[in-house]
């Protein structure tokens, strides 16, 4: 009996966390609780879809892809690029790169900023690094511009 009060007490714990980061909880008994838990991740898989898609129509259109004659996809260098956009109070950022190490590289810049990541992916094609993230913002940044320059000058001290 008391092995099951605190198993039950475990998982109603456990439902704590769900419920703390969902941003649109209908109700809270637990069915619900899940409910909107699958469709905010739903949500979130199709923004981060919808940025890997800007972001792979960004490659294709840049000069460097344009100058190799193809996609992006297709070369085997890049220069190092990041590109930062603001999205509320969060912030994507994405690095592209041919340089070792980079996804440690990006992570620790983003630690020395004090940037909490709240989701990362990260793809390399015939040695190209593509990592995004998406990190709360602190209110005293207002701009992409101030997190790109401090970004930049973290990894160039990194």
């Amino acid at each position: 009996m008391q092995a099951e009060r605190q198993r039950r007490d475990k998982l109603n714990r456990r439902f704590c966390d769900p419920r703390a980061v969902v941003p649109n909880v209908s109700r809270m008994d637990k069915a619900s609780l899940l409910a909107d838990a699958a469709t905010y991740i739903a949500e979130l898989r199709s923004r981060v879809a919808s940025l890997e898609e800007e972001t792979n129509k960004a490659l294709e259109e840049s000069p460097t892809a344009a100058s190799r004659g193809g996609p992006a996809s297709k070369f085997l260098q890049v220069d190092e690029t990041v590109e930062v956009r603001m999205m509320g109070r969060d912030a994507a950022a994405v690095m592209t790169t041919a340089a070792s190490h980079a996804p440690a590289r990006l992570m620790g810049a983003l630690q020395s900023l004090d940037l909490q990541v709240q989701h990362g992916c990260l793809s390399r094609v015939q040695g190209v690094t593509m990592q995004d993230v998406l990190v709360d913002v602190p209110a005293s940044v207002e701009d992409a511009d101030g997190i790109r320059s401090a970004l930049l000058q973290a990894l160039q001290d990194s």
